[in-house]
């Protein structure tokens, strides 16, 4: 009898163990779920917060800055990119900028910085002329990867001999490399570069000295021993440097 009492009271015990313990659970539940809930809500509502902020007018461009150029005008820039006034900073991408800017062939790229609050700044990289060439149209000047820039205009700058489009021309691109690779006080010097092979380039100097060059290597050596050359003759000659170690003088008279 005092077995089944003690097993009655021991179950009693640990029913309002569990009812306390299930109480308990409910209230922890309730209390996540809730915690869940701000959550939720905070979220949205930041975000919703940093959406209206970044489409509203606290960000609107109202002055566009430009760096870098110098054959494109400022104004023609501005007028260009005039529509992206008003729009919110970040909502500028690089391919809406691209399309503004694609009729200036003279530019070779550009990057976008952002100045909050209201100031959109555009950096240009422009192409820089390397020679002239003429072609069906005229003579016009174009840079080293054979672009056209605009037509000549009083440039001083060397003209390649080429027939070719020079954008697709093996023969520009070796004399753009041997241009490239001239230090710069010959580069001012040529007048017109002649082609002949990929490896034979020859160079006519201001004044009309004919100089045999050949590829671009050993430019340096070259120059050293055409300036040599050059300083020990009085007579009217030219030149080959093509194999720097055993130049040869070109009489004019042979």
């Amino acid at each position: 009898m005092k077995d089944q009492k003690g097993q009655l009271k021991a179950l009693k015990t640990q029913a309002k163990l569990q009812r306390k313990l299930a109480k308990k659970q409910s209230g922890t539940y309730f209390a996540n779920r809730l915690l869940a809930g701000f959550l939720v809500v905070g979220f949205l509502g930041l975000i919703g917060l940093v959406t209206a902020t970044f489409q509203s007018s606290l960000l609107a461009i109202e002055k566009i800055s430009f760096e870098g150029n110098q054959q494109i005008t400022e104004s023609e820039l501005a007028s260009a990119t005039s529509e992206l006034l008003g729009q919110p900073l970040t909502t500028v991408n690089e391919a809406e900028v691209s399309q503004m800017l694609e009729e200036f062939l003279v530019l070779e790229s550009f990057a976008i910085q952002s100045r909050p609050p209201h100031e959109l700044v555009i950096r240009i990289r422009e192409r820089q002329p390397l020679a002239s060439v003429f072609t069906a149209d005229g003579e016009f000047v174009f840079d080293a990867a054979g672009v056209r820039l605009s037509a000549v205009s009083g440039e001083d700058l060397p003209r390649i001999m080429v027939a070719d489009d020079p954008a697709k021309s093996e023969n520009y691109k070796s004399a753009v490399e041997v241009l490239l690779s001239l230090p710069l006080g010959l580069y001012r010097e040529v007048d017109v570069v002649e082609i002949t092979s990929v490896d034979n380039v020859e160079l006519t100097l201001e004044g009309g000295t004919k100089v045999i060059w050949g590829d671009k290597t050993q430019a340096k050596l070259k120059h050293e021993v055409l300036q040599t050359l050059i300083a020990n003759q009085t007579d009217p000659v030219n030149f080959d440097v093509s194999a720097p170690l055993a130049p040869v003088v070109i009489f004019e008279d042979f």
